[in-house]
């Protein structure tokens, strides 16, 4: 932003250039007359035909386009760190509920460990009991080298140390309606930077169609010692000359702009539309999971271990139960992550904070 507020310094400058002496002496190499003649001529360039307020535009237009440039790369910042957060925080809960089912197993093996010695329980229940355990050791092993790669990544993008997870899963507050597209902070910038081309090929082609007239000042003295002063003007005409190549290419690049601002604009707005839609049906899941399919599946683990323990079961169906439990809370989790990516996306593409 500086670099481009800098601009304004240079765009801002007096309509007149700096003077320009020139001075010529001459003197006769033979002749009766042997005095040297002196003349000076000071050149005062002008700008007539308001050079200065297209060049303070364009410097004003590059100010514009790099502060929406800005805008767009703190979009984008937000959205990963909103990322990022979502994946440390249900890593954090998916560390907890493997903690959880990793303590169970871990009393279940052992206590059919010791029921098998006794010859209270098959070789199967032991087998079966230490599998279990073996793959939530495994799951939660897994779960922390994600949560460290998370923590690794929010680090590198707030520039601070994090290890300690959030006590609560954190999910993404409600959004509200996203704006229009025509708001994004990516339109916003192509449309900006279209805006600075423009101003550019303006002022190119105000500076190319104008000539540069010049106010002319002399004075000198001839050979007999007399004086001589006179005044006059000069102007180029522009006539081969006329920036025709940096018109060209600032235009081209104003179409360009206009293009990529049209078109993003377009994929924005369907883009848009199906992140609303897949958000609204993921949070729909998670409520029918969170009231009906969990309740249904601790009810289910609790009806198990009832029969397990009255000796009309074995333990197959209370590990396939809390099996099943486990997977269903870790799904859970899986919807999670995914409400946060999409609420990624959706601060991506608005510019807006959760």
């Amino acid at each position: 932003m500086n670099t481009a507020r800098s601009t304004l310094v240079g765009a801002r400058r007096p309509p007149i250039g700096n003077p320009y002496l020139e001075v010529l002496g001459r003197a006769p190499p033979s002749g009766p007359y042997r005095n040297a003649s002196v003349d000076g001529t000071l050149w005062l360039p002008f700008e007539v035909a308001g050079q200065r307020s297209t060049r303070i535009a364009e410097a004003k237009a590059l100010v514009t386009f790099q502060k929406s440039t800005l805008e767009y790369r703190r979009a984008m910042a937000a959205a990963e760190a909103v990322r990022v957060y979502g994946m440390v925080s249900v890593g954090a809960e998916r560390l907890r509920v493997l903690d959880g089912l990793l303590e169970i197993a871990r009393k279940e093996a052992a206590s059919y460990k010791e029921r098998y010695k006794v010859g209270d329980a098959t070789i199967r229940d032991a087998r079966l009991a230490d599998l279990e355990l073996g793959r939530y050791e495994f799951l939660r092993e897994e779960s922390r080298a994600d949560l460290t790669e998370g923590f690794s990544e929010l680090g590198r993008l707030t520039g601070q140390n994090y290890d300690v997870p959030p006590s609560r899963l954190d999910r993404p507050p409600p959004m509200d309606a996203p704006p229009a597209v025509e708001r994004a902070p990516s339109v916003v910038a192509s449309k900006a930077e279209a805006t600075y081309h423009g101003r550019t090929a303006e002022r190119a082609r105000r500076e190319g169609t104008a000539g540069a007239l010049s106010l002319m000042l002399n004075a000198g003295r001839d050979e007999l010692g007399g004086a001589r002063v006179g005044a006059g003007v000069a102007y180029a005409f522009p006539v081969w000359h006329r920036n025709q190549g940096e018109v060209a290419r600032s235009s081209a690049e104003r179409a360009r702009a206009l293009t990529e601002a049209r078109v993003n604009r377009r994929v924005l707005a369907v883009r848009l539309k199906a992140l609303t839609r897949e958000l609204g049906e993921v949070r729909r899941a998670l409520t029918v999971l969170e009231k009906e399919a969990e309740p249904a599946a601790i009810a289910t683990v609790e009806a198990s271990q009832e029969m397990q323990r009255a000796g009309k079961s074995d333990l197959f169906p209370v590990l396939t139960s809390r099996r099943d439990l486990a997977l269903l809370r870790l799904r859970r989790l899986d919807l999670v992550l995914r409400e946060w990516t999409l609420v990624s996306e959706l601060t991506a593409i608005t510019g807006r904070n959760t």
